[in-house]
């Protein structure tokens, strides 16, 4: 039986593949993820984008300014 922890997980799993995968063709912002992504709030881009980057699947620089998140290559 698929329970509710199952799919919440099974979705959390789908985000992060996402997100590495839209990462892999350049680096954005945060407001520019989000955007693409159409992603509810900032603060469920940032708990995958953090879970990522304690991965190091992705890293967070600055660039121009502006804080960038980048997959790791």
């Amino acid at each position: 039986m698929i329970t509710a922890q199952d799919t919440a997980l099974a979705a959390t799993i789908t985000r992060e593949h996402a997100a590495v995968k839209l990462l892999e063709h350049g680096p954005l912002t945060l407001s520019q993820f989000r955007w693409i992504t159409c992603w509810p709030t900032s603060d469920e881009c940032l708990s995958v984008l953090n879970g990522l980057r304690k991965c190091n699947k992705i890293v967070q620089r600055n660039k121009h300014g502006s804080q960038v998140y980048e997959a790791v290559r």
